[in-house]
């Protein structure tokens, strides 16, 4: 079984995001070194997430750089 990943992101008036409250979203896939680069705004923040994956280890990583980080707003949910 897998598990399921995803972000909580309180946004300012308190309220958890739901996906209409992000903005300008982009990814970009590299298929040679599986890394997916994403990048969206919410609360008038940008948020940039880069996820590497390892097929053959079962390993994910992932580095976010943001200001809603460094506040303590986003956080990775693993199920």
């Amino acid at each position: 079984h897998l598990a399921s990943i995803g972000w909580e992101i309180e946004l300012n008036d308190g309220r958890i995001f739901t996906p209409f409250d992000l903005k300008n979203i982009r990814q970009t896939l590299d298929m040679y070194s599986g890394e997916l680069l994403s990048e969206f705004w919410i609360d008038g923040k940008k948020v940039e997430v880069s996820s590497i994956f390892d097929q053959e280890k079962d390993i994910l990583a992932v580095k976010v750089n943001s200001e809603v980080l460094s506040k303590g707003k986003i956080k990775l949910k693993i199920r």
